[in-house]
């Protein structure tokens, strides 16, 4: 595979999986949407992820066996997040960059390499 060529790796439901499975996609990893209170615990958001790399599925393979502690770092992340920050774009990109950053820590301290070059909200929801 090319160098350069970007992966994706979404994280949805079974239903959608399943689907995606039977139509030959072959980025797809696990069911995870995460719920979780916001800095202060009077707030809470409702996301789901998806993530991307430029590598092969070597850095997918590691995503998938780490995905107990990738959860957790996500959301330890996430009920650090102000919950007035993140209602702006600013604070949404500031997330994101976090949520990388946490994912990629795991990945480095359990499998000697990161990999995931950007993580994506497929449903963002505050209350």
């Amino acid at each position: 595979m090319n160098a350069f060529h970007r992966r994706t790796i979404f994280i949805v439901s079974d239903e959608v999986i399943n689907h995606m499975n039977a139509t030959n996609y072959e980025d797809v990893t696990f069911c995870l949407n995460f719920t979780s209170n916001l800095r202060g615990g009077d707030n809470f958001v409702q996301i789901g992820l998806g993530l991307s790399t430029f590598y092969d599925d070597h850095v997918k393979d590691n995503v998938e066996r780490n995905m107990m502690a990738i959860r957790s770092a996500i959301i330890l992340t996430i009920s650090e997040a102000d919950p007035v920050e993140i209602t702006t774009l600013s604070g949404k990109e500031a997330l994101k960059n976090a949520l990388k950053d946490a994912i990629n820590r795991v990945l480095t301290n359990r499998e000697g390499f990161g990999g995931i070059d950007d993580v994506y909200f497929t449903s963002f929801v505050t209350q």
